[in-house]
C-alpha cells in the first residue's frame, strides 16, 4: 500500500528497484536505472536510505555494496569539506551541503 509508506520507505523502495534493475545485465534497464537514481540524488532522504541499505545485516550482498559505492559518490559530489578561514573560531572544518 503506497499510500501508507512514509516518503523514506516509498524512497527506498524505488531505490532498491533501480538496483534491481541496475543489477539485472540488461542494458536499457540500467540506463534507465541509473538515471533514475541521478534524478532521486535531490530527495531529502536519499543519504539515508543509501545508508540504511548499506548496513542492512539482512540485505543482499550485491545491493549493500551499489549501495555503499552509490552514497560515496553522493558525498562526494554533494558535500564539500571548507577550509577554515578564519583561525578565531572553535572547528577547523565545516562540513555544509553543496547546493
Amino acid at each position: 500500500h503506497m499510500a501508507l509508506q512514509s516518503g523514506k520507505e516509498a524512497l527506498q523502495s524505488v531505490v532498491l528497484s533501480c538496483f534491481s534493475a541496475i543489477l539485472s545485465g540488461n542494458q536499457q534497464q540500467m540506463k534507465d536505472a541509473e538515471e533514475e537514481l541521478k534524478a532521486l540524488q535531490v530527495t531529502e532522504d536519499f543519504g539515508l536510505v543509501l545508508a540504511e541499505i548499506t548496513v542492512a545485516p539482512d540485505g543482499p550482498v550485491a545491493y549493500r555494496q551499489l549501495a555503499s559505492v552509490i552514497l560515496k559518490q553522493y558525498v562526494k559530489n554533494h558535500w564539500a569539506v571548507l577550509e577554515e578561514l578564519d583561525e578565531t573560531q572553535t572547528s577547523s572544518k565545516v562540513i555544509e551541503p553543496v547546493p
